[in-house]
């Protein structure tokens, strides 16, 4: 359960123009002409599933056979568990849609993006791209078809991010955890029940108002995260800054092994003080609200 900003598709500005167009930031080409068969021999592993996959992505929106150039001008930093590549999956489907008016639907940009999310993680939960989305604090849960509820957040909520300095791959972290399951299954099921049930618990607390529970519930969060050792050094520190600061709580978001944390705060002027003091130690910070607002984020 991650709430996220309604301005969420955005935060990856795209925008496509003819093969011979200038490039931009990043740049992602698909169906290109001048990549046949052959030439994907000699590919790398990744970059060859990549363009595979848009190659797919594409012949299944019925533009297969056309050329393209989608230069990228990303907003939110890579590897910090901030869903990235799923804003920049929602966005790059939406600016195709636009582009050449498909009219697809939220559900179907949703679907389009998880699509990619799967190329990117392996096995994502569909979190990210979900919100992206619909853009909308919402209560989900991985299924087929997954559980997406409406959360509702009463009063605003003011959260402060700190990035670190190092990128976690979620990927990586994912597998990490799940050849640990296989050892020792019994103790992470249970790890998993408890997650589950903080998680629930947290809920209520955001529907009733309750900071001062919810941040505890954020902070007995964090050391089962660290019992699953996807937690780091760089990520317990900011974590420990901001609760000496006065945080109600504070854990790391995303996949873990690296990126960034958040901590929940008690005011605006509060999370500004917070900012500043994780700011000052090496962390990169951005303090925002959440709810109280139609549920919209706001810096």
């Amino acid at each position: 359960m991650v709430p996220r900003s309604s301005e969420s598709p955005d935060l990856a500005r795209t925008s496509l123009s003819p093969l011979d167009g200038q490039l931009g930031h990043r740049e992602i080409v698909s169906e290109n002409p001048d990549i046949g068969p052959d030439d994907l021999a000699v590919v790398p592993n990744a970059e060859r599933d990549l363009i595979i996959h848009h190659q797919r992505r594409l012949e299944e929106l019925g533009l297969g056979d056309r050329g393209m150039r989608i230069e990228v001008f990303p907003d939110v930093p890579r590897g910090m568990g901030m869903g990235g590549s799923a804003a920049l999956a929602v966005a790059l489907v939406r600016a195709i849609d636009q582009h050449f008016e498909l009219g697809l639907s939220e559900d179907q940009i949703n679907e389009f993006a998880f699509k990619s999310e799967k190329t990117a993680h392996g096995k994502p939960s569909g979190i990210d791209n979900t919100m992206a989305t619909f853009g909308q604090p919402l209560v989900f849960r991985k299924g087929e078809p997954p559980l997406v509820e409406l959360l509702n957040i009463p009063e605003p909520m003011w959260v402060v991010v700190g990035m670190t300095r190092s990128e976690g791959l979620t990927a990586k972290t994912v597998q990490a955890v799940r050849e640990a399951h296989a050892r020792q299954p019994q103790i992470y099921e249970k790890i998993f029940d408890d997650i589950d049930n903080l998680t629930l618990r947290g809920v209520a607390a955001i529907q009733e108002n309750d900071m001062a529970t919810l941040g505890e519930l954020m902070n007995i969060n964090q050391g089962l995260l660290n019992a699953l050792q996807v937690s780091t050094p760089e990520l317990e520190r900011g974590i420990q800054l901001a609760r000496d600061a006065g945080a109600l709580g504070a854990k790391l978001t995303g996949g873990g092994g690296g990126g960034a944390m958040l901590a929940l705060c008690k005011n605006e002027a509060h999370a500004n003080d917070v900012a500043t003091v994780l700011n000052n130690g090496g962390l990169k910070s951005l303090a925002f609200s959440i709810g109280g607002n139609n549920g919209e984020a706001v810096k």
